[in-house]
């Protein structure tokens, strides 16, 4: 452990919240994938969010400070529209410290299952693309608790990749183990190392690296030294919107169709053993195929960067 001498200057300095000219939804997973005690670290990451965010007094404007929305998903809610609500909307808070309010206040989780590609749908089509007084950079912050339904899968795949060829950055914040890593890195912007945060169970610990993390973010994407969307899926995004032009959503849509994927489940003692070993044990076919998914999701744990095995893309 660091033993600062007592001259050493004080480490935990207060950063300086970031202007950036974007406007950021964020959108959380409200289902009983979460834990309720790692929801409540989640509703704390996000007020820490907006402490590190120059956010504009005049959101009906035209400026060059964030704006931010807040949304929920989950099943709970009527799908007659979709399955979200809007927590506050872009315009209407001109401070963040009513944000945090809010989010202490209206924000409660409501339990039912993952509607994540329907509720995604939602936000980038009535909210990002279409907003009023629109800010230059487009940013979605989505708490994953869970793997999505299959019959949401390829929503999910199609908004996401809609998304990103309209040049929407897409972070993305896993809670606890029941998610899917595959799904999690085709949701997330390019490249996936910086758009990627695993929380954990959204201890004080996690909670803290999740701050320095979105700082350093937020320090990128004002220098703009990432491209949305990102080079690597130029051909795709041609394809995705020439198809959109003629009228051939529906191709996309279809495509994107696939079967249903197999839950896993991270136990402690699985992840204590990778921790310790940097590898995982393989004991038998099914072990195989989740081994290497396993050693992909777990390059952040509290900022150590760890060695990516074969088969690791990125």
């Amino acid at each position: 452990p660091c033993n600062p001498v007592r001259d050493c200057p004080q480490t935990r300095t207060v950063s300086t919240p970031k202007e950036l000219d974007m406007d950021l939804a964020m959108l959380v997973d409200g289902s009983r994938d979460i834990q309720a005690d790692q929801y409540q670290g989640v509703k704390e990451v996000l007020r820490t969010v907006l402490d590190q965010l120059v956010v504009s007094d005049q959101p009906s404007t035209l400026d060059t400070q964030a704006r931010v929305a807040l949304y929920q998903q989950s099943s709970s809610y009527s799908e007659a529209q979709a399955p979200v609500k809007q927590i506050f909307t872009f315009q209407q808070f001109q401070d963040h410290n009513q944000m945090k309010h809010s989010i202490s206040v209206n924000l409660q989780q409501t339990g039912g299952y993952s509607r994540l590609g329907h509720a995604l749908e939602f936000v980038i089509k009535q909210g990002l693309l279409t907003a009023s007084r629109s800010r230059k950079n487009k940013m979605v912050l989505l708490i994953v608790g869970g793997e999505a339904e299959y019959s949401d899968r390829a929503k999910l795949d199609f908004i996401s990749m809609m998304a990103k060829c309209h040049g929407v950055v897409l972070l993305t914040l896993t809670v606890g183990d029941h998610f899917n890593c595959t799904q999690v890195e085709e949701l997330a912007s390019l490249p996936t190392e910086q758009h990627i945060i695993h929380l954990g169970h959204v201890k004080q610990g996690e909670q803290e690296y999740s701050q320095r993390f979105i700082r350093t973010f937020l320090h990128i994407l004002s220098r703009e030294m990432n491209t949305y969307p990102s080079p690597l899926l130029r051909q795709q995004c041609e394809r995705f919107q020439q198809q959109q032009s003629q009228g051939q959503v529906h191709v996309v849509y279809e495509a994107a169709k696939r079967p249903p994927v197999q839950r896993f489940y991270l136990t402690a003692s699985t992840y204590t053993e990778y921790t310790e070993t940097q590898g995982v044990e393989v004991k038998s076919k099914r072990d195989k195929e989740y081994a290497e998914p396993t050693r992909t999701l777990r390059v952040y744990e509290y900022g150590h960067v760890l060695n990516s095995g074969p088969g690791d893309s990125n």
